[in-house]
Parts: C-alpha cells; structure tokens; sequence
C-alpha cells in the first residue's frame, strides 16, 4: 500500500516539475513555484491521509466484525486477536481525523501567513475528504458485510462447518489409508525379498544335491569295478584250487 503511494507520490512529482519547467519555457504564466510545491505536497500528504489510515481502520473493522460472526456461531477466537483488531481499528480512526484536521490547519495556517494562497483550497478539500473518505470506505465496508451475509444465507455457517469436518475427516481417512498401503507394500517387499531368499537357498541345494548324486555315481561306479576285480581274483583262486585238486 504505502509503496504504491509512494511511487504514485514520486511520478506526481516528477510531472508537476516538468510541466511546471515546460511552461515556464513557453513563457505561460504559470503562477509561483512555491504554490506549485505546496500544492503537489499538499495533493500527496491527503492521498496518504485518506488512505492509508482509513483503509486499516475498516480492515480491521472488518476483522472484529468476522470475529463476532464466528462466535456467534460457536467458533473459538482468541481474545487476544480480537482485542488488538478493536484496538487497531478505534486508534487509526481517531489517528485518521486528527490527520484530516491537522492538514486543514495548517494549509489554513499557509494562506493565513501569506505563504501560499493554495492552503485555503487544501484546507477545505481537507474537511472535505474527512467526510467524503470515511463515506466511501464505509459503503465498501456495508458492500462486503452484505456480501458476507448473503454468502451466510446461501451457505449457512452450520452447513459449512459441517461439510468441513466431513473434509477433515475424509483427510483422516485418506491419510491412514495411504499409511496401511505404505506398510502393505513395505511387507509386500520384505516377501518378495524372503521368496528371492528362498529360490536363492533352494538354487544352492539343487546344486549341492546334484553334486552329492555325481559323487555318489562315481563311489558306486568304482565299488562295481573293484567287485568284478575281486570276483576275478576269486574265480582264479578257485580254478588253482580245483586244478591241484585234481592234481
């Protein structure tokens, strides 16, 4: 707010010299320099005047008024909140009028001793704007406050309310669904982790199997052969024996 003003104030200024310098170039009778800064400081100290304090007093008006809705409908509001909205809006609106009578007395005060003969216009546009500022703000602040009761009557405060605490408790609902998701699939992992163990300890007793059936194969393979040696080695012993025999 106070940067708008302020590069409003600036560019005002900036024009008024030039067109101040341009026609005293053309040679237009322009009037004194001094009515002309006066009166540029004049314009922008009631720009200031009329809006910034104003337009904090009705915001914050509005918030007590807000508050007062929401406790009428059963809703908490610190007081502290409350009490500094009620405060801040009674000091600016008096710190408002003191600025509009102090500007009208001492433009006043500028005509009177001869400084300038535009302090008389500012004086009065001064008073003017005490009422004229207040007026206009005020019916922006009866506009919303209508505005407000109409979106009340069209959305009552209880129906709001309970449509709100059905939201929370579709978050709630949400959220704790989303949490057993997250924990089935931590659970579905650490499965299929086990199954990838499984396969991986079965995979290595297959192959420890197969080689235990190879080993085998080959201890009964030898055993069969040393066999037939020695039944090779009996029949001899046995035709010796029947050959002395017959001997």
């Amino acid at each position: 707010m106070l940067g708008g003003v302020t590069a409003f104030g600036l560019g005002t200024a900036l024009l008024t010299a030039v067109v101040f310098g341009l026609l005293h170039w053309l040679g237009v009778p322009a009037g004194n320099f001094v009515d002309w800064v006066i009166a540029l400081a004049s314009f922008e100290w009631l720009l200031i005047v009329t809006t910034v304090p104003w337009n904090i007093h009705f915001e914050a008006k509005e918030v007590v008024a807000e508050a007062e809705r929401s406790r009428s409908h059963g809703i908490y509001v610190e007081d502290k909140d409350y009490n500094y909205a009620r405060t801040v809006s009674g000091r600016f609106l008096v710190l408002a009028l003191m600025l509009h009578l102090l500007s009208a007395g001492v433009l006043y005060g500028l005509s009177a001793w001869g400084i300038s003969s535009v302090g008389y216009i500012g004086s009065i546009a001064a008073l003017l704007l005490t009422l004229l500022r207040p007026t206009l703000r005020g019916a922006e602040y009866i506009y919303a406050r209508l505005r407000a009761v109409r979106q009340t009557v069209l959305y009552p405060h209880e129906d709001v309310q309970e449509l709100r605490n059905r939201v929370a408790a579709l978050e709630g609902q949400v959220e704790y669904q989303g949490k057993q998701l997250m924990e089935q699939t931590e659970n579905l992992e650490e499965a299929r982790d086990g199954i990838a163990r499984l396969g991986a300890i079965h995979r290595e007793h297959q192959a420890e199997n197969l080689q235990a059936h190879e080993r085998l194969a080959r201890e009964t393979h030898t055993a069969v052969a040393q066999l037939s040696t020695d039944g090779q080695v009996i029949d001899h012993v046995r035709e010796l024996v029947r050959f002395f025999k017959s001997a």
